[in-house]
Order: C-alpha cells, then structure tokens, then sequence
C-alpha cells in the first residue's frame, strides 16, 4: 500500500519583487509518484536551461514561455518578455530545471509552448525543500491535463 501524504496550506506574505502573496502547499513524502503520463499527439514535454554556462535554448523557446506564461496570467505578475525567461528561469540558479510542453502544428509545424513549469529551490528559505515555480498553462491548451502533468515532471526532479 501506498504511504498517505498530507498537504499542508499555507499563505504567505508577499516576498517578491511584484509584492504577490503565495501559496505553498507542502508533501513531505514524494518517494511514490505516478508516472508521467503519455501526452495528445503533437505535443512534446521537454526541460530547458541546463547546462546554464551555456544558454542554447533558443530566442524562439524563450518568446514562447514568455507568451504561454503572459496567456495564463496576464499582467497581474508583470509583463513576461523575452528578456524576463533567461532571468526568472533559464539562468538563475535556484531553478533547477524548466519544463514545457510543446505542441507542434501538424500543418504548418510551427512549435508553441503550450505549458511550463519549474523546479525551484531556495535552500536557506526552505531549507530540504524544492517548489513548483511558474506552473502555466496557455488557455489554447487548457483541459488535457497539462498543468498536472507540468507538475509531476517538477515532483520527479526533486526525487
């Protein structure tokens, strides 16, 4: 049998640039996971941003997270460009690894992001402890699961 974990809630005071204020929901036990589920067709998951030395994640990946994270939130969070990705994601440190799910068009083939989300560690704020950063999904894609998918990628890179 599977062990039971508890999620605990909590809100926090605003800690970042944009003063926003943030759930954290805590799982001390992820050593059992589902396993990653199959994707619809045409759509990839894949990582970005490693190894940071050298940043070959193209400007094209980078205007994609920009535009997917821009259609899921808005402006509420400050406006996503291109030179906000390497910054909140790609180059810094904290973030171990970013996930997105890239759908491919099957006429024009053309790639867009259709949802990310990262692995983040801040180790003297929470100390053992990894968070999902930034799970978004664009509204095109919305209902195949995608965010969940996003966020069980991120579980098992903290494993």
């Amino acid at each position: 049998m599977a062990p039971t974990t508890r999620l605990e809630r909590a809100c926090f005071p605003p800690w970042d640039s944009l003063g926003l204020s943030n759930l954290f929901m805590r799982n001390s036990d992820i050593s059992v996971l589902p396993e990653v589920p199959a994707l619809p067709a045409n759509y990839c998951l894949r990582s970005c941003g490693a190894p940071r030395a050298s940043l070959a994640d193209s400007v094209e990946l980078q205007q994609g997270i920009a535009d997917c994270l821009s259609a899921a939130f808005g402006i509420q969070h400050g406006a996503w460009t291109v030179d906000r990705i390497p910054k909140e994601f790609l180059l810094q440190t904290e973030v171990k690894k970013t996930f997105v799910i890239e759908h491919t068009d099957p006429l024009s083939g053309r790639k867009t992001v259709a949802g990310t989300a990262s692995a983040r560690i801040m180790p003297e704020r929470f100390p053992g402890s990894g968070y999902l950063h930034w799970v978004g999904v664009h509204p095109e894609h919305q209902g195949h699961r995608f965010g969940m998918i996003l966020s069980l990628a991120v579980l098992h890179e903290f494993r």
